[in-house]
């Protein structure tokens, strides 16, 4: 309570749970939907939802993006909360969705990435950030190549055997009729 990772008043903390919100749902959960889809556990794959799943993500961080340009924390003048979830949010997006060139379109959010992951206490939790140089992209499944079949010789045809006819009675072809089963509910005693 007394860390002032909550913030200091209830508007601050207001503003905290709103980032927090932002980073959650808007980046993480786009960056989840987006590597489901390109490893094929959503499927089938659908270019135009990977598109637009890309497009809302890249358009939560162009809000967080002008927000940076004139702080180094999104609330207050010290690590919140706030900036610990935008931070973990923004390292899981740099696997997944933010290759080279977008990259350097964000410059601000990567410099509050580095801010808050290399900060000495928090630095354990956040290990060495890994940069993508590519976005995921969907790899449909290679199909099996079927080998063709060696083609077998021709067996010589065997002489066809004369089908010995046997007389039948006609009764055989007509279906005997089986007893029908008697209802269990005709044994119970009629209603009045």
């Amino acid at each position: 309570p007394n860390s002032g990772l909550l913030g200091t008043d209830a508007k601050a903390e207001a503003h905290i749970d709103q980032w927090v919100s932002l980073a959650e749902k808007e980046i993480q959960a786009r960056k989840s939907l987006i590597s489901q889809l390109c490893a094929g556990m959503i499927s089938p794959y659908n270019k135009p939802i990977h598109t637009h799943l890309v497009e809302q993500q890249l358009r939560a961080i162009d809000v967080v993006e002008k927000h940076l340009a004139t702080r180094t924390f999104l609330v207050g003048e010290r690590i919140t909360l706030a900036d610990i979830t935008l931070a973990s949010a923004i390292s899981a997006a740099i696997n997944i969705t933010l290759d080279a060139p977008t990259r350097a379109k964000y410059p601000t959010t990567i410099r509050h990435l580095e801010t808050i992951a290399y900060h000495p206490i928090i630095k354990k939790a956040f290990g060495p950030l890994k940069f993508a140089e590519t976005a995921m992209q969907y790899v449909p499944p290679a199909k099996e190549k079927k080998e063709p079949k060696p083609q077998a010789e021709p067996k010589p045809k065997a002489e066809k055997k004369k089908k010995e006819v046997e007389e039948d009675d006609d009764d055989d072809l007509v279906p005997k009729e089986e007893p029908k089963a008697k209802n269990p509910l005709d044994l119970l005693p009629k209603s009045t």
